[in-house]
């Protein structure tokens, strides 16, 4: 079975995340002389980590009701984790080769769920405006996801 970005919650925002690949000062993508992209991990780490931050924060000072958080979704979710949260909804990452969802999840136990749906519809749009560059089209039988260009 193939694989592809987890998805989790109602709302998901996917865009490409080139972490790790070197650029020049033009910011052209660096290639060796077989003309491979030059990658290398620990920048891929450290850019990864400034990637959520600076979603956090932007979020955050939109939403100043979003703590942060960092902890990883329950089972069956594997590679998605929390990085906001309130009173209403999660805000979720996940990552996989390269390609990332940024969803919303509606707390299933909120003492308001038409005014959770109201805040996460407005903090969906945000995310869709600022990070959206993908569609998800549609899965195949075998799991593998086909995505289109947005932007």
């Amino acid at each position: 079975m193939s694989r592809s970005v987890e998805k989790y919650g109602e709302f998901n925002v996917f865009f490409q995340d080139r972490s790790g690949y070197l650029t020049d000062d033009d910011s052209n993508l660096v290639v060796d002389d077989d003309g491979n992209q030059v990658f290398d991990e620990f920048l891929a780490q450290e850019d990864w980590q400034w990637l959520v931050e600076d979603i956090q924060e932007s979020i955050k000072s939109r939403y100043p009701s979003y703590e942060i958080e960092d902890e990883w979704v329950q089972y069956p979710y594997r590679e998605t984790k929390v990085i906001l949260r309130n009173q209403h909804s999660d805000i979720v990452i996940s990552e996989y080769c390269g390609l990332v969802c940024l969803g919303i999840k509606i707390n299933d136990d909120s003492d308001n769920p038409s005014l959770a749906a109201f805040w996460s519809t407005l903090a969906f749009g945000a995310m869709m405006k600022q990070w959206a560059t993908l569609q998800h089209v549609g899965t195949f039988s075998n799991g593998e996801a086909v995505f289109e260009s947005i932007k």
